[in-house]
């Protein structure tokens, strides 16, 4: 999983713990909050269960109780993360501009999170968040690189564009998880950048880079991801070639062989097929790393009608048959939009 924008996100973090509800909870039921808000984190329905079964049934049983925990997590919790959003949303302005421009409810995000705790060392963390974000709006209005302890670096749209598809998945998994029900409401989300839609229950993040392809060319990758637990994931993406293959069949069998690869999986032999009447090609494998096998399962297919090729991949900790089912389940999710440009 590409975890690259993680460091960039700390600048930003605002007091994610809670303060005042912090008090009540187990340190399980901090561990869960704080997956779940982080840019790249996940949200089970075994986690929501663990959550809501360390509170207590009579305060679950009163609505009024559960207003004032949802209230008061929001107060700490979701203030700091609707910030970076509006931060985040302000550096996306100010590069198109090419000056400061700030979201019409940055400041009153702003004034939300300074005002989310009275404790010391939570305020003096809430402001050092807010230097940071109005350091790097500046730093994306101008182009000049930002500067902090964490390291140097530019604002690009590419980041941008990175960490603001991950917030909005932290405030839908914030939501799923203070409702004491749980609900994997599907809803249908377009892409025309990846010209698809897919009916998920949560945000995918996306993430835009150059790769290299065939003869040495570099073409656009455009990777939806959606991280499905904490070691298994699924990721769409599409790659603009600006052109068709010569030979289909090769090139995709080629393209799925590399793109494991790259991920360190090697002798895979990939099976072409007709998949929804375009060729394509999948593969699988496993890579034992540190922390255990990861198995992947790719398939790719032709976009000759966008001048590219889609890559669906499936990714587990658990087995190569849950990789691939993983995947299968993300192509169910799938349609492809052929018509549009």
């Amino acid at each position: 999983m590409n975890r690259l924008f993680a460091p960039f996100l700390i600048l930003l973090v605002i007091v994610c713990s809670v303060p005042a509800a912090a008090q009540d909870m187990t340190a399980r039921q901090k561990d869960i909050l704080m997956t779940a808000i982080n840019a790249d984190g996940w949200l089970t329905e075994t986690m929501h269960r663990e959550f809501w079964a360390a509170v207590p049934k009579d305060i679950k049983s009163d609505p009024k109780a559960v207003a004032f925990i949802v209230a008061t997590m929001e107060q700490g919790s979701l203030s700091a993360v609707q910030f970076q959003r509006e931060a985040w949303g302000s550096m996306k302005k100010s590069l198109a501009a090419r000056k400061i421009v700030r979201t019409p409810n940055y400041e009153k995000a702003k004034s939300a999170v300074l005002a989310s705790s009275t404790i010391p060392q939570y305020r003096q963390q809430s402001e050092a968040g807010v230097r940071n974000a109005d350091a790097m709006i500046e730093a994306a209005a101008t182009g000049k690189p930002m500067v902090s302890q964490r390291g140097t670096f530019y604002v690009t749209e590419e980041l941008v564009e990175r960490v603001l598809t991950g917030l909005d998945g932290s405030i839908h998994r914030f939501r799923r998880l203070t409702n004491p029900v749980w609900s994997a409401k599907v809803e249908e989300y377009p892409f025309p950048d990846v010209h698809v839609r897919i009916l998920w229950d949560g945000p995918f993040r996306k993430e835009v880079s150059d790769m290299k392809v065939e003869n040495g060319r570099t073409a656009k990758l455009v990777m939806l991801s959606h991280q499905v637990s904490e070691k298994d994931y699924v990721q769409i993406g599409f790659v603009g070639m600006q052109g068709r293959w010569t030979d289909p069949e090769n090139a995709a069998s080629r393209t799925a062989s590399s793109s494991l690869k790259a991920m360190g999986i090697s002798g895979v032999s990939p099976l072409t097929s007709r998949w929804r009447s375009r060729v394509s090609a999948e593969a699988s494998g496993t890579v034992m790393t540190s922390d255990g096998p990861i198995n992947a399962s790719i398939r790719i297919v032709e976009a000759p009608e966008h001048g590219g090729f889609w890559q669906i991949t499936g990714i587990s900790a658990g087995s190569r048959i849950e990789a691939i089912g993983l995947r299968e389940t993300l192509e169910q999710a799938i349609q492809m939009d052929v018509n549009r440009p």
